[in-house]
């Protein structure tokens, strides 16, 4: 932070307080978590929806409005706001005001102005007109790749100087609890590798789905995560090699990654990659989709395939059962990554963004 300008007043946008936890989710309640850690004092601002997640008797919380939802965001908040100029809002969760000066936005990925297939068409109308009004009119973006950072600038005309990296860490609620083997009686007690995520087009489960089928040997392919309404519907495979265990707990997850053979992570597009990141804090294997994020994020810790080819995957997947050797010194890579994203001071970079 620049010692010549004082700090502002700063609020955070609590919306996602009455949101369940999924990505960005976990990113606001992590950045939440390391503000308080540094010492940086903030108020949360908050709908009057119900809270899911209750707030810490160490943060004040304001209940604003009586509207709710994206009424709530775009006109009860920024008129709050527009009544504090010197102070400013943290919006950490993509979705933000459209016309307030004195904001920072988040901004993960542009998936929905690339791939607007993947998303309800009620989604990506709302997302391709509110969000380039909202980062054009912030004083700061944040994002958590170089991938998306570049992303943003060719796709809105925004300056280098105006976003932020943070990168992405995994949640010390996930590193903190105990390892759950409850979900190993749906396993069967078989091999098996994992896939991590929402049933969301994005995450090109079919790949993995078909790979599994053609695969020597008995082992099958663990499907971790619930779907989401935002997105387009998918279908997928029947096969008896492949159990879908719906929602997991985060002890589960955990169990889930140190039993795997490998993460199977064949998405077409990321913003960043967590369920690599968590693979990797727990001695997994990664083999992932050869796209420019994972490769940026991964380096050489992970196992590469093409996400159009199951043929690829196959081949990768027989590669780390019969290397052990070649996985054992991409683990460790891994876990130096791993350690590296965990100690970035994401604190720092985001009250440069606030005093910008």
């Amino acid at each position: 932070m620049n010692p010549e300008r004082a700090l502002p007043e700063i609020f955070i946008n609590g919306r996602f307080l009455t949101q369940r936890v999924t990505g960005v989710q976990s990113f606001a309640h992590g950045i939440c978590e390391e503000f308080k850690q540094a010492g940086v004092v903030f108020k949360f601002l908050i709908p009057a929806e119900t809270l899911i997640h209750p707030v810490s008797n160490q943060v004040e919380a304001i209940r604003i409005g009586n509207q709710k939802g994206h009424l709530w965001e775009q006109f009860q908040l920024p008129a709050y706001m527009k009544g504090r100029p010197d102070s400013v809002l943290l919006n950490l969760c993509n979705s933000a005001p459209m016309h307030l000066a004195n904001q920072v936005v988040t901004l993960h990925d542009l998936a929905f102005l690339h791939h607007p297939e993947w998303f309800s068409l009620k989604f990506r109308l709302w997302y391709n007109y509110m969000i380039p009004r909202a980062v054009k009119s912030a004083k700061s973006i944040l994002t958590v790749s170089e991938s998306s950072s570049k992303e943003i600038q060719e796709s809105y005309g925004i300056p280098p100087a105006k976003i932020f990296q943070t990168g992405n860490k995994v949640s010390n609620e996930f590193l903190e609890v105990e390892s759950d083997a409850g979900v190993s009686g749906k396993v069967s007690g078989k091999n098996f590798f994992l896939l991590v995520g929402s049933n969301d087009p994005r995450k090109n489960f079919s790949v993995a789905e078909k790979f599994i089928a053609g695969l020597p040997g008995d082992a099958v392919l663990v499907i971790a995560g619930g779907s989401h309404q935002s997105f387009a519907k998918t279908s997928h495979d029947s096969s008896d090699r492949i159990v879908r265990l719906g929602y997991v707990t985060s002890g589960e997850l955990k169990w889930l990654y140190q039993n795997a053979i490998a993460l199977i992570n064949p998405s077409r597009y990321e913003g960043f990659g967590i369920p690599n990141l968590e693979a990797m804090s727990q001695n997994c294997a990664v083999i992932c989709s050869d796209i420019a994020v994972f490769r940026e994020v991964c380096a050489d810790a992970a196992f590469y395939f093409s996400p159009d080819n199951p043929e690829s995957l196959k081949s990768q997947a027989e590669y780390v059962q019969n290397t052990p050797e070649v996985v054992y010194s991409k683990k460790m890579i891994g876990n130096s990554i791993f350690t590296s994203y965990q100690k970035r001071d994401r604190a720092s970079v985001i009250l440069k963004a606030l005093t910008r």
